[in-house]
């Protein structure tokens, strides 16, 4: 107000400032503490500007009764509520019902929730104290039929947005959740659901079967290069890709290079690599159009995950052409002589990755979550729309689609399948998914694997 009075002379003996502090948490201390500098402030204010027949502040320390507070707001040319955090919404609501004849002017701080809700009122920042001034100013010159127009309309939005409006929104919010929390239950893959996807891979004409690598057919290792297939895996793929009416697709965000050395030599084994920015022809890697090329991108990224490296024993980084990975799964590895606390991993993760989206803002790349690793590649680099677009290249449309995957980046997958009758999905680990099913782990794939192939 002193600020307002010094700006705004005129309205010295003119304008009242009426404080209602309501007695709350009287014995905490920090409560005290504020109410003697609000009564300091109030003393200050008044013994400077006041006179005999005029007080720039009139304070009230104690509630009021419905009534009192009801006549207050209706002869109040101004309503001034202005809180540092999310509060007084309902004072800010009453001060405009109680204004039937549609005079007055809100003053709202934009950090109460209901500045969102009341967009006519004059909206200030409360930490401004120029703000507040200019506000108020606004709102005492303002002309009654702005003033008018301005609450009819706040008006009409509350009679509408009551209380019956809110509980019916809730309850929908709710509904929907629940709705949502069922779509993405955990749904085990037992004995009998089983065997009605083995029948359906037997009837079908033509079958595809989508498989991610780590994780999904092998078990994760510490170090990226320590997931080497083993001569039961290659054994088992060779003999699904050699299947009659049967496609087998490896959709990995490996390289190309490792998968090429580890599983090249599967005959018929259809390969991606790196989220589906390069496909194997079986002779050859051929690189997907729709990714964005460029990766200047990538040398920001790696300075970024070099920080963290260096804080974070076990982690290490791996580049690929499309894509930079921060793995960090040695860190916390009970193998590990150098096990970090997992707290201290999330955090230093946590703001690794907040660096990452504020330095790469605006660039063609993704940010992803895996399984212990942050991941940053090129904008396009999605195994979900590898998987659209080599369903659009298919010859035949398969009547079987099998899809297994155990981490976000197979997501895509699963969202791509939803609602196929055809499509079989499964999420590997016991976690919400958009896959219709879970298995525990690698093993279970592979003994699924085993029941396709003698089916």
């Amino acid at each position: 107000m002193n600020a307002f009075f010094q700006t705004n002379p005129e309205w010295v003996e003119r304008l009242t400032l009426v404080l209602v502090v309501v007695p709350s948490r009287t014995r905490v201390e920090k409560y005290a503490e504020l109410k003697k500098e609000i009564e300091r402030l109030v003393s200050e204010i008044n013994g400077q500007l006041g006179t005999l027949l005029w007080s720039p502040v009139i304070y009230m320390y104690r509630s009021l009764g419905f009534d009192e507070l009801l006549a207050l707001y209706a002869c109040a040319d101004v309503g001034l509520i202005v809180p540092l955090r999310d509060g007084m919404n309902l004072c800010a609501k009453e001060y405009v019902a109680a204004h039937a004849d549609g005079q007055g002017v809100l003053v709202l701080g934009n950090l109460a929730g209901a500045a969102h809700e009341m967009l006519e009122a004059v909206i200030v920042n409360p930490n401004s104290a120029e703000s507040i001034v200019k506000g108020l100013k606004e709102a005492l010159e303002m002309p009654g039929p702005e003033q008018e127009a301005r609450n009819k309309d706040m008006a009409k939005r509350l009679e509408t947005n009551d209380i019956h409006a809110w509980t019916a929104a809730f309850m929908q919010n709710l509904e929907e959740t629940l709705a949502m929390q069922r779509q993405m239950a955990v749904n085990h893959l037992d004995a009998a659901q089983a065997d009605k996807l083995v029948q359906a891979f037997h009837n079908a004409r033509s079958r595809l079967l989508v498989l991610d690598y780590d994780g999904t057919l092998v078990p994760f290792s510490d170090m990226p290069s320590g997931a080497v297939p083993d001569e039961d895996l290659i054994s088992l793929l060779g003999a699904l890709a050699a299947l009659p009416m049967t496609r087998v697709l490896i959709l990995s965000g490996r390289d190309r290079l490792t998968l090429a050395a580890w599983l090249g030599k599967v005959p018929k084994l259809r390969m991606a690599a790196e989220h589906g920015c390069y496909s194997w022809t079986g002779t050859e890697w051929e690189v997907e159009e729709s990714v964005m090329a460029n990766t200047t991108w990538k040398s920001v990224a790696r300075s970024r995950m070099q920080e963290t490296e260096k804080l974070l024993a076990g982690s290490l980084i791996e580049e690929k052409e499309f894509s930079i990975v921060f793995h960090y799964r040695a860190c916390t590895s009970q193998s590990a002589t150098f096990s970090l606390d997992r707290g201290k991993v999330t955090k230093a993760v946590l703001a690794l990755r907040s660096a990452l989206q504020s330095t790469l803002s605006g660039l063609p790349v993704q940010i992803t979550d895996a399984k212990e690793a942050l991941e940053v590649k090129a904008f396009g680099a999605s195994k979900g729309a590898f998987f659209l677009r080599l369903l659009h290249k298919l010859e035949d449309d398969p009547d079987f689609v099998f899809a297994v995957g155990d981490d976000n980046t197979d997501e895509d997958v699963f969202e791509v399948c939803e609602g196929h009758n055809a499509c079989h999905t499964v999420r590997v680990g016991f976690c919400a998914s958009k896959a219709t099913h879970n298995l525990f782990d690698h093993n279970e794939v592979r003994k699924l694997l085993r029941r396709l192939l003698q089916s």
